[in-house]
């Protein structure tokens, strides 16, 4: 038997949830667009500015900067159409969908934790279940690995392509349990999950390992369910078959994508960046975003790839092996530790697409790329909050304790979050921001540079150029940048000597 929620829970914890993810990210709305991407993809680009069918035809067939994205396009554009290029209208879209997709997550955590048949039936089951729950969605929606695909107009790909990858999973949950057989009706649900699947592989490409995770989802549930009494062998084929309708949609999506990337010339080719090399760069990223989500300070907007030749030396050649280590540790452990288990196999499988594993542009990491990954730590977070406050045995001072300090820890995101949204405000925070934590990275002092010159203040925006050209001599854009601002510098110099000489 499982615990239904209470009426007060049905609208309170999902309304809490929605809540505080609106305040959080409620200062993106005063932000502008920046220079990264912002202009390409939203200003200057005139195609998807309209709902014509000329507009239309080129949403649906572009690989527009490398990314197949139609949906994406059609959001952005039913946005221009209301907002125009006023970007207080498309944060709002940003923030909007992600609040929705926090929602979902409370309820997907509701059904995952409420399949524990360890759990007694107390009369606050539906409480604590319903604040777990609201707990695990918060602790995806309001962290500060989040900013990035929130605060960035430019990374609504992200949010969309999430919200539908959650509708697939909740849609998905609705079903029959395992491992018994499908209720009538159920395959309502089940088509219903194919199509929200289709509509998230339609915003981004990033959810094309979704077969896979629902096969994670599977196992995790049939352990819960079979935890007492006989342990029956897992229906494998069933599972499999089940899951062919995702693979029919996402295979063909893979595809698409990675022919994206290679039009656009952004995928690093295999000449130049090795199977050493990726696997580095892949076991740094599964360390790095855990990292960051135990410790979410000093996230920047642009993590440099180091050079080349230090992916082959320490400490990246030890990454693979901790990653292995962990991974065999806890495979030692699944009956001990089924949800952890469940949690770590997702991370892995969720973050391998954007890992650095298919290199795509010279960024080490991004803050973007822990968008769908993270939702097994959120999960998983809150089904431990869920244990603690429900054991039997738990005294009063723990409870109380515990409470507060989830309390406070969710508060503390709230405040990093905001102030990590601050930094997306406009191009020149963003970049300067950047510098400050990577003073090497070219390409940011070259976009502080064009940032400080846009604003007029050319002496400032010529020692910024000069800075990155000491780095990289060779840097085309900076060396332009450069040549444009002397030349204004001297327009300037020069307009106020013939100013001087009038006035004398």
């Amino acid at each position: 038997m499982k615990t239904q929620p209470s009426k007060l829970a049905n609208w309170f914890f999902p309304l809490l949830v929605a809540a505080t993810t609106g305040f959080a990210f409620f200062p993106a709305l005063s932000n502008g667009f920046v220079t990264w991407d912002d202009p390409d993809n939203l200003i200057k680009n005139v195609h998807y500015q309209g709902l014509h069918w000329v507009n239309i035809k080129w949403m649906l067939t572009s690989f527009y900067m490398g990314v197949y994205i139609p949906l994406t396009w059609i959001t952005f554009s039913l946005d221009y159409l209301v907002w125009k290029l006023n970007p207080f209208g498309f944060h709002l879209t940003n923030i909007v969908l992600h609040g929705m997709s926090a929602v979902l997550v409370y309820h997907i955590a509701y059904r995952l934790l409420n399949e524990d048949p360890g759990r007694s039936l107390r009369l606050d089951s539906r409480l604590y279940l319903s604040l777990a729950s609201a707990i695990a969605a918060l602790c995806f929606a309001i962290h500060p690995l989040r900013v990035e695909s929130v605060a960035w107009a430019t990374e609504r790909r992200d949010v969309l392509s999430c919200f539908f990858f959650l509708w697939t999973i909740l849609f998905y949950l609705k079903e029959a349990p395992l491992p018994t057989p499908q209720q009538d009706g159920a395959w309502i649900w089940r088509w219903a999950s194919i199509a929200a699947y289709a509509l998230s592989l339609l915003a981004k490409a990033t959810g094309i390992t979704l077969p896979f995770l629902l096969l994670v989802i599977d196992v995790y549930r049939y352990q819960q369910i079979n935890v007492n009494g006989g342990r029956a062998p897992f229906p494998w084929k069933r599972c499999l078959y089940e899951k062919l309708p995702y693979f029919v949609l996402a295979l063909p999506i893979a595809i698409v994508a990675m022919y994206g990337q290679k039009q656009d010339m952004t995928m690093a080719p295999v000449g130049l960046f090795d199977l050493r090399m990726r696997i580095a760069v892949a076991s740094h990223s599964v360390l790095f975003y855990l990292w960051k989500t135990l410790w979410p300070i000093h996230l920047s907007p642009l993590n440099p790839l180091p050079d080349l030749e230090a992916l082959h030396r320490w400490p990246y050649t030890a990454y693979p092996i901790l990653v292995v280590l962990v991974s065999v540790l806890l495979a030692k452990k699944a009956r001990q530790v089924p949800a952890l288990c469940a949690a770590w196999l997702w991370y892995l499988i969720a973050l391998f697409p954007v890992s650095g594993f298919f290199q795509c542009g010279w960024q080490l990491t991004a803050d973007r790329y822990s968008y769908f990954p993270s939702l097994s730590w959120a999960v998983l977070l809150g089904g431990c909050f869920l244990q603690i406050m429900h054991h039997p045995e738990t005294p009063h001072a723990r409870f109380y304790g515990i409470a507060t300090g989830t309390v406070a820890l969710l508060l503390g995101w709230v405040i990093l979050t905001r102030q990590q949204i601050r930094i997306w405000h406009d191009t020149l925070s963003l970049w300067s921001h950047v510098v400050r934590l990577h003073p090497e990275s070219v390409s940011a002092r070259n976009n502080v540079g064009a940032a400080l010159a846009e604003q007029g203040r050319l002496e400032e925006a010529v020692k910024q150029f000069q800075f990155a050209l000491q780095m990289d001599p060779g840097h085309e854009g900076a060396r332009n940048n450069l040549k444009k601002a002397l030349d204004l510098l001297r327009k300037q110099h020069s307009s106020l000597h013939s100013v001087n000489v009038k006035k004398l």
